[in-house]
């Protein structure tokens, strides 16, 4: 994974892991996230549309350790899998399966 700076909305720049050409990984504001990014003239800028929330981080965690062990995690797991095993149904989620 590369590691990428992403301009926020704010004036703040944060640092994260690229997933993929539109999704990073960072730490931001205590949370691991994965944020939608535009490359805009060879810098990534926050798409102000999407991002998820995926839990609170303790402070002072080796960031890129992390980052690769949930991605890794992510990777192999189904969301089947996720859905009946691994999700604790403390919120409700709202999902678009059908169109």
């Amino acid at each position: 994974m590369k590691k990428v700076t992403v301009k926020m909305n704010s004036e703040k720049n944060v640092s994260g892991y690229l997933l993929d050409a539109r999704n990073v990984m960072m730490i931001n504001d205590g949370m691991l996230k994965i944020v939608g990014v535009e490359l805009r003239d060879l810098n990534y800028v926050r798409d102000n549309k999407s991002f998820i929330v995926l839990g609170k981080v303790a402070e002072g965690i080796n960031e890129e350790l992390l980052i690769k062990s949930v991605t890794n995690r992510l990777q192999n797991t189904t969301m089947y899998d996720y859905l009946l095993g691994q999700w604790d149904r403390s919120e409700d989620i709202s999902f678009d399966l059908i169109n």
